[in-house]
């Protein structure tokens, strides 16, 4: 019994790090390119051809803006998006088929002694351990 236990947590420590490493990527992967996603529309909806021109009008003809318009602008849109983001990071319903998929938490790693998930060589020491004893226990059953 104490072989097939063994065996549990050193099938664990190899592929526990695998399965939080794969949550990981899915997850990042998906942030990415929502965030591609929203970049893209918040550009094409806030910062057109117009409102640039406008300002830099604005500048030119009545010394508004200081220096740099864009920079005005900039502030002004990071300070409005910086109010919406802390309101959309309190929703904690957040619903999308893709993060239902992939999941809004880290997966745990079980079942996993802390030895064998940090070290290739002790899980390699281990198998080979556990490949001994079994055929040793084999060869014990076939003599009895």
């Amino acid at each position: 019994m104490e072989l097939d236990k063994m065996y549990l947590h050193l099938s664990c420590g190899g592929i526990a790090p695998k399965v939080v490493a794969a949550h990981e990527a899915a997850l990042t992967t998906f942030a990415e390119h929502a965030m591609g996603k929203a970049v893209d529309a918040l550009s094409a909806a806030l910062i057109s051809p117009d409102v640039i021109k406008a300002c830099a009008l604005a500048k030119q003809a009545y010394s508004v803006y200081g220096d740099d318009p864009m920079k005005v602008i900039e502030q002004r849109l990071l300070g409005a998006l910086s109010g919406h983001i802390h309101a959309a990071t309190a929703l904690q319903g957040i619903e999308h088929p893709v993060l239902n998929d992939i999941g809004l938490t880290k997966p745990e790693e079980t079942g996993v002694l802390p030895e064998l998930q940090s070290s290739p060589m002790r899980r390699m020491q281990v198998a080979t351990e556990l490949k001994t004893k079994r055929q040793r226990l084999q060869q014990q059953g076939a003599t009895s």
